[in-house]
């Protein structure tokens, strides 16, 4: 399938989704969008198939790129648009089976609101859960009683339990009821959670009481399903609802319901109250607080215990006030000695996160702390935040690789502040020349060759005008990247500057 070839609905989305990245005129042009974008559309679409996966036998592991915004759109014109065969679409075919036996199951449920509730689970799950559907595989045919959709090598997707975890997101309880004492002895992987602390939050989130009641329950001695139980409160508590929280601690409480007698169900519950801290909300964590209180659980943490929190509370977009409670507490303001960014620091630093977040309040509250700024200015860039970029400024943050940053994912207005802030136009990132094939990945070390890359006129001519320069090294890699995208503009914009494409030697 080429990129002419794709339906009308989703080359909408896409135009859409190019005119917010490239900006009106661009976006609009007769091109559509540039070659590059085209190409990088088509590959994102090839990659990972979403529900077709008769468009072709590419396919790579998942990676650390976000899924484009449109993929839940085209998930959804899928639905409703694809033909039904299931020997050409088994998984397109499951989808769809599903959706109508929620549809069927419960009254509440109209079969557009539940297709747009799944395709945005599959969405939301990222790389890791499209891989695991969608990678390279030869289906046997879906027959109208079949249970199991064999995939090539080990991996299975259960009909049965692709319907319970989606009826556990759409309340439909009389499948819950029908399912939920057989999920846990099934080897074979749902369709939507490929775990089970992936089941947990998604129950926690989108299970109303009736549901969570279902779940909760158990025909054994005590009435309750304790290790669903424990898994799920401290989804819940990770996703900071409190009433959630409150239901699933006190669900058909007695004394005996958390065990802080036996030598092994102690050490069980007190990890569950440890992990339950993982919160970004301030009332979770005062009840939770109280819940150890009262079953006598220790009140201290060790320094790495808090910072390890506090880390895990920003990156969760948790409470200023709470991440400033930890602070106070002793949490260290510049995170753990953990597995960092190599190109930005040996440590997890919790600004880093609120710069990628965009979370102003925090980036201000860790500021005010003192938190080291090394490379934050870098990250804010890379994500498009202008208003970050501008704080730290404001604040004495070296601005050292933003520009870099902000050129390469076309944001006009960062570049436009870092060179306002005296950036220098043409500088280089050199700690990317540790790394080998950048010509691979298109990855360059000069602001002005990302510019052109993307053709942005405007901002490859600032950049020019502010003291970029078009030759030597900068220069073999404009016109490298001109050659291998057919930027027959950029190639005109280049020879008005006076740069010319000589036979030099390739770029090492």
């Amino acid at each position: 399938m080429g990129f002419a070839e794709l339906p009308k609905e989703l080359l909408q989305v896409i135009l859409h989704y190019a005119i917010i990245l490239r900006g009106i005129k661009r976006g609009m042009r007769l091109r559509l969008v540039s070659k590059r974008f085209a190409v990088e559309t088509i590959d994102t679409i090839y990659t990972y198939r979403m529900l077709d996966e008769q468009l072709s036998q590419k396919f790579e592991p998942p990676d650390r790129r976000p899924l484009p915004p449109w993929m839940q759109s085209y998930l959804e014109y899928r639905v409703h648009n694809a033909e039904e065969n299931a020997n050409r679409h088994p998984v397109l075919s499951l989808f769809r089976a599903t959706i109508r036996t929620l549809v069927a199951e419960n009254d509440a449920l109209q079969y557009d609101d539940c297709a747009r509730l799944l395709c945005g689970l599959i969405s939301e799950g990222g790389p890791a859960r499209v891989y695991e559907l969608f990678r390279s595989a030869t289906y046997r045919p879906l027959l109208p009683d079949a249970e199991l959709l064999q995939i090539k090598g080990s991996s299975k997707i259960n009909l049965g339990n692709t319907q319970f975890v989606a009826a556990v997101v759409t309340n439909t309880t009389s499948i819950v009821e029908l399912h939920v004492g057989s999920y846990h002895r099934e080897s074979s992987e749902p369709l939507f959670a490929p775990d089970a602390r992936g089941f947990n939050r998604l129950a926690a989130c989108y299970a109303d009481r009736e549901t969570l009641g279902l779940l909760l329950s158990s025909e054994g001695p005590t009435g309750i399903n304790i290790s669903r139980r424990n898994g799920m409160f401290v989804a819940a508590a990770g996703l900071g609802r409190l009433s959630t929280v409150r239901f699933i601690h006190d669900f058909r409480l007695t004394k005996g319901s958390w065990d802080f007698i036996d030598r092994r169900g102690r050490y069980e519950s007190e990890r569950i109250f440890k992990e339950a801290l993982n919160t970004p909300s301030r009332e979770v964590w005062d009840y939770v607080v109280r819940l150890r209180s009262d079953y006598g659980l220790s009140k201290n943490f060790r320094q790495d215990h808090k910072t390890r929190l506090l880390a895990a509370c920003v990156l969760e977009g948790g409470e200023a006030h709470l991440i400033e409670h930890l602070l106070d507490m002793g949490a260290d303001v510049d995170g753990n000695d953990m597995l960092g960014d190599p190109l930005t620091s040996n440590k997890v630093r919790p600004i880093l996160d609120a710069c990628r977040y965009d979370d102003e309040d925090v980036v201000r509250l860790l500021l005010a702390k003192d938190a080291d700024t090394t490379f934050a200015v870098c990250v804010a860039a890379a994500h498009g935040h202008a208003n970050i970029v501008r704080l730290l400024l404001e604040h004495g943050a070296d601005p050292f690789g933003g520009l870099l940053r902000a050129a390469s994912k076309g944001y006009m207005d960062i570049v436009k502040i870092l060179l306002h802030a005296g950036v220098d136009a043409g500088e280089e990132d050199v700690r990317l020349d540790l790394y080998g094939g950048l010509e691979k990945y298109d990855l360059c070390t000069v602001p002005i060759v990302s510019a052109i890359a993307l053709e942005h006129v405007e901002m490859a001519s600032l950049l020019k005008e502010k003291g970029a320069r078009v030759d030597g090294y900068a220069g073999r890699q404009c016109f490298r990247i001109v050659r291998k995208y057919g930027l027959e503009s950029m190639l005109t914009l280049l020879g008005s500057w006076g740069a010319e494409e000589r036979d030099l030697p390739a770029v090492g």
